[in-house]
C-alpha cells in the first residue's frame, strides 16, 4: 500500500554552523533550491546603552521563568561585564546566551547557599570564580611549574636572541595565557632559516606560515645584492 500525499503549507527553518552549511552546499544540489534564504548570526553585539537594557531584560525574563531569585542591579552589571570578558572587547557583548543563563542560575544557587532572597554582584562573582576553579586545572599547574621553578621565564635581565612571548592556549570554553620564551640563534652559514618547532613536527599550518612569512621577509630585506651567508634557527 502507497498513502496518499497530504497537501501541506508549511516553513523549514535549518539552524547549524556556517561551516555545515557550506558542506551541504557543495553536496547535495538540492540543498539550496528547497533553502533559499540564509541569515548569519553573530556571536557578539554592540555595548549600546539600547543592548544593556535588553540585557537586563533577558536577565528578568530568566529569572521569571525559571523561579529565580531576583538579581541586583549590581548583580545585572557583573553579568554584562563578565559577557564583555567573554568577547575579550570593552565595547562588545556575547550574544551566546546559554553560557549567561547558565551563569544567571549558578549566581541565583550562590545567594540561596548564603540564605539571601536577592542575588547581588558577590553572588555572580562567586559563580565566575568557580567556574574558573572547575576548568583551570592545566593553568593553575602550568603556574606552579613556573613559581617552583621548572618552567623558567626570565623578566628581570636582558637578553640578546631571546624574548618572552605569550600563547593563548583553548580547552573548551576556557582560554588562557601561557608564557613562552622565544629563541632566535644566528651563525655563518648559507642563508638557511631553521625553525625548530617545524623540524620536529611539534608546530601547525598557521605557526609554519607566520614563519615562513617571516623567512621572506629576511631574504627581501637582507638578501636582495647578495646571498644571506648566514644560519637561523628560532625555538619556541
Amino acid at each position: 500500500m502507497r498513502p496518499q500525499s497530504i497537501p501541506i503549507n508549511a516553513t523549514i527553518v535549518m539552524v547549524g554552523t556556517p561551516a555545515l552549511h557550506r558542506t551541504l552546499q557543495m553536496a547535495d544540489e538540492d540543498f539550496q533550491r528547497y533553502f533559499r534564504v540564509t541569515a548569519e548570526f553573530d556571536t557578539i553585539m554592540d555595548r549600546t546603552n539600547k543592548n544593556l537594557m535588553k540585557y537586563a531584560a533577558f536577565v528578568a525574563a530568566r529569572c521569571e521563568s525559571d523561579g529565580l531569585r531576583p538579581f541586583h542591579k549590581t548583580a545585572v552589571a557583573r553579568i554584562i561585564d563578565h559577557s564583555s570578558r567573554l568577547v575579550d572587547h570593552q565595547e562588545k557583548l556575547t550574544t551566546r546566551f546559554m553560557d549567561v543563563a547558565d551563569l544567571i542560575t549558578e549566581a541565583n544557587y550562590w545567594a540561596g547557599v548564603d540564605g539571601g532572597d536577592v542575588v547581588y554582584d558577590k553572588h555572580v562573582k562567586k559563580a565566575v570564580d568557580h567556574k574558573r576553579y572547575r576548568s583551570a586545572l592545566t593553568e593553575d599547574r602550568l603556574q606552579e611549574f613556573i613559581e617552583d621553578g621548572t618552567i623558567h621565564i626570565d623578566t628581570d635581565s636582558d637578553a640578546v636572541g631571546r624574548i618572552n612571548g605569550l600563547a593563548v592556549m583553548s580547552f573548551g570554553n576556557y582560554m588562557f595565557g601561557k608564557p613562552s620564551r622565544i629563541t632566535a640563534r644566528v651563525s655563518l652559514g648559507r642563508g638557511q632559516l631553521v625553525k625548530v618547532e617545524r623540524e620536529s613536527r611539534l608546530s601547525g599550518r598557521i605557526h609554519d606560515k607566520g614563519f615562513t612569512i617571516l623567512t621572506g621577509y629576511l631574504n627581501a630585506k637582507y638578501g636582495q645584492d647578495k646571498q644571506l651567508s648566514l644560519n637561523a634557527s628560532i625555538g619556541f
